[in-house]
């Protein structure tokens, strides 16, 4: 029963990875060149989901920081869907001081970003927040 686990996992693993034929991006790199510590999230649409985990330092960019953000899969995979990929940076202090809803309600997004695959190739899977 184990090896039958651990084939199945393994076959998982070998099939959620980039193919060894085709280019793959392996993440995305956020900037953050601000002062506020900021929060992202990503979604194949231009509308929030769930919260980003204000306890997991997954999303979370400190001032003057660099954060690679993606994992086995390939980046260019998130644009099959809609054609573009949405990124949202939140204000720490507006996640910590509102409930998420009120979040939602008021679009209490600091920043929104939304590219096309050529877009983030030209970047080089770079986005910069400036603070502004």
């Amino acid at each position: 029963m184990k090896k039958i686990f651990y084939l199945c996992f393994g076959l998982l693993l070998i099939s959620s990875t980039c193919s060894k034929d085709e280019p793959c991006q392996a993440s995305t790199t956020i900037i953050n060149n601000s002062q506020k510590i900021i929060y992202f999230s990503s979604r194949a649409y231009n509308q929030l989901g769930d919260s980003p985990d204000l306890n997991s330092i997954s999303y979370k960019i400190s001032p003057n920081s660099i954060k690679k953000y993606g994992g086995a899969n390939c980046e260019e995979k998130s644009f099959e869907e809609t054609g573009k990929v949405y990124y949202f940076l939140f204000d720490e202090q507006v996640l910590l001081n509102n409930t998420w809803e009120d979040v939602v309600a008021n679009d209490l997004v600091l920043k929104r970003y939304s590219f096309t695959l050529q877009e983030m190739q030209a970047s080089n899977w770079t986005i910069i927040y400036d603070g502004n």
